[in-house]
């Protein structure tokens, strides 16, 4: 059995100084996901960590770009993680599929984004889905997206993994008139039972975002793995 371990964080704009900070962090990162990175093709981090990306979309008049997607995989990582073929740019698969859904896409988009994903055994999908699912997940607000994703959900049968090791706990903090805004919209979601889980919210790191770095560790037998699906 291997301990898996990945952390997860939506960057709202990648700063390069920041990401030796988080791998640097005592917490040891099988794989990170990083969401809203606003890099550019060809961008590549100065890192030897072994990285994938979705590219962000161009901003006019701006050196960086909107959303973008990266998975950083640290040398140590002791299974081989390969790029899959994913439809839809608000997606990155790695074996894992890391998600960046954002608040202008409309309900019906989102649902279409989800739906290309193929589900698999042991399929885990991550990431800032913008949607509030309310007192289930231990939050005060909801939202039109949240109320479809609760559906889509339990359609499909998936484990929030927020609810049952991290309800509560906030995933983004920020500040308004002097108000402190919160709210669950980074999520692990699983489509099968891990042995020994835990989840993260590294709340005392200060990573120039409105979001924290959350983690999701358990034990994994990687001989079992499912076999890489096909190009989609």
């Amino acid at each position: 059995m291997n301990r898996v371990s990945i952390g997860l964080w939506n960057a709202n704009g990648l700063q390069q100084s920041l990401v030796h900070d988080i791998m640097t962090h005592p917490h040891s990162f099988s794989m990170l996901f990083i969401t809203e990175t606003w890099l550019l093709s060809p961008s590549h981090l100065p890192t030897p960590w072994t990285q994938f990306h979705t590219y962000g979309k161009p901003v006019a008049d701006n050196f960086c770009g909107s959303m973008g997607i990266c998975a950083l995989i640290p040398p140590s990582c002791s299974f081989h993680v390969t790029q899959l073929p994913m439809p839809s740019p608000y997606t990155l698969g790695v074996q894992f599929v890391l998600l960046h859904l954002p608040p202008s896409l409309s309900i019906e988009a989102a649902l279409e984004v989800l739906n290309s994903i193929p589900l698999l055994d042991n399929t885990i999908i991550c990431g800032n889905l913008n949607a509030c699912l309310g007192s289930i997940i231990g939050d005060h607000d909801t939202n039109p997206r949240g109320t479809a994703l609760i559906d889509w959900i339990e359609e499909h049968q998936l484990q929030v993994h927020n609810i049952m090791h991290a309800f509560g706990l906030p995933t983004f903090l920020s500040f308004c008139q002097e108000q402190q805004l919160t709210s669950i919209v980074d999520l692990f979601l699983s489509n099968c039972v891990f042995a020994n889980p835990s989840m993260e919210v590294f709340d005392n790191l200060s990573l120039s975002s409105d979001h924290k770095l959350l983690s999701l560790s358990f034990d994994y037998d990687m001989s079992s793995a499912p076999p890489t699906p096909p190009p989609v």
